[in-house]
């Protein structure tokens, strides 16, 4: 079992991976509401996923910038409608 865990968090993400010879890998994960702790992560995650985006690239042209400005969308989304 790997455990996805942030240092100081009680509550972690369980992913269980189990490989059996000659079979499809299974994996189940258990997934938690966000909270208001877990906005810089999800802002990253979400930064780094859009960063290559034909719109984020777009609206922020110069990569350095776009970095930084993905971050700030994404926390403000993130504060704004889920957490």
């Amino acid at each position: 079992m790997l455990h996805i865990k942030k240092q100081n968090d009680t509550s972690a993400c369980d992913v269980n991976v189990k490989y059996w010879p000659g079979s499809v890998d299974a994996v189940s994960v258990t997934v938690r509401p966000a909270t208001k702790t877990d906005v810089p992560a999800v802002a990253t995650v979400l930064a780094d996923a859009f960063f290559d985006d034909p719109v984020m690239a777009w609206m922020w042209p110069d990569e350095g910038r776009r970095e930084h400005g993905l971050r700030r969308y994404f926390a403000a989304e993130a504060r704004f409608h889920s957490v």
